[in-house]
């Protein structure tokens, strides 16, 4: 026999040796999936189907469970992300007990049936380290409160908000604990984030029920932003007259800057705003008289106002 064959027939072996170990390897988990193991392992039980006049405020506890099953139904349960090892216990569905207050109970067999269903076992092999469940309901409160929205806005030069955001509907009703509630002014949505804002916006957005410590028949609320492209001028307004005492000032008329919507501009003019004098200085015998802005478009906003001040002389009658 030649070198060549030499190393064929050994490779050979090698194959036939390594499938045979395969083969045994097999066999041995297959046999050891197939038998009955006990494991205690941690569930996640969520209540669901609360009565819509209570909250629990924790709607889900952990709760040590002993399973018997073979191998192959537990590792089918392992290879399942922890996020979803959980079950439902619908309280519309079962009985539970009222204990005292705000404590509830419920036996753990009703649990039990759930975990056996999820992992497609026997109800016997599923057993909870405690024979009941315990959790906390309370009776809701009820209260109408304002929806005020979390905003940062952003605008592309030149534009800016017209007015205050709407919130369609303003006020909505929230359930919860009375703690919670009574101290409510009012429920904010969830932050939202608007940039380079040029144009109209109308949104939905989540209201922030408090991490599930309330309740609302209304999650979401439309939020209309009016938006409009603003310029900045300047008005020259005269400085109302001062007859007690009669004064003559200087100058007689301010420069008021400020910033308007072009669709608002035409409308605006010197006689939209009123400035006066205050006159308290003068019995201080102070040279200078501090200028006061009165009154102005609520559609503007004042950047600047010179003079601040004004010299005056007090014309005798």
């Amino acid at each position: 026999m030649d070198k060549a064959e030499q190393n064929k027939f050994a490779l050979q072996r090698v194959s036939s040796m390594l499938f045979f170990i395969g083969l045994a390897a097999l066999l041995w988990v297959i046999i050891k999936l197939s038998s009955i193991y006990t494991v205690t392992e941690e569930f996640v039980i969520r209540f669901t189907d609360i009565p819509s006049d209570k909250i629990i405020q924790n709607e889900q506890q952990n709760a040590k469970v002993a399973i018997t099953s073979t191998g192959f139904k537990l590792l089918n349960y392992f290879f399942k992300p922890e996020v979803k090892r959980k079950v439902d216990v619908a309280l519309a569905t079962i009985p539970y007990h009222h204990i005292n207050t705000n404590i509830y109970s419920l036996n753990s067999i009703y649990a039990e049936e759930k975990i056996a269903s999820f992992l497609d076992i026997g109800n016997n092999d599923v057993k909870l380290n405690e024979s009941e469940l315990i959790f906390l309901m309370e009776d809701l409160t009820s209260k109408k409160v304002p929806v005020k929205p979390e905003l940062q806005m952003s605008f592309e030069k030149q534009y800016d908000v017209y007015g205050s955001p709407k919130v369609y509907p303003d006020s909505i009703i929230v359930y919860g604990p009375a703690l919670v509630v009574n101290n409510l002014k009012d429920i904010r949505t969830q932050s939202s984030v608007l940039k380079n804002i040029n144009k109209d916006i109308s949104i939905k957005v989540p209201v922030n029920l408090l991490d599930g410590q309330l309740k609302s028949d209304i999650e979401a609320v439309r939020l209309d932003i009016k938006v409009e492209k603003y310029t900045e001028t300047v008005a020259e307004v005269p400085i109302t007259p001062v007859t007690h005492p009669k004064l003559r000032l200087f100058p007689e008329k301010i420069n008021i800057r400020y910033v308007v919507a072009l669709k608002d501009y035409s409308n605006i003019n010197s006689m939209s705003f009123n400035v006066e004098i205050d006159t308290t200085g003068i019995l201080q015998l102070e040279r200078l008289l501090p200028v006061k802005l009165t009154q102005y478009p609520n559609n503007t906003q004042i950047i600047d106002i010179s003079p601040k001040e004004v010299e005056y002389i007090i014309i005798q009658e």
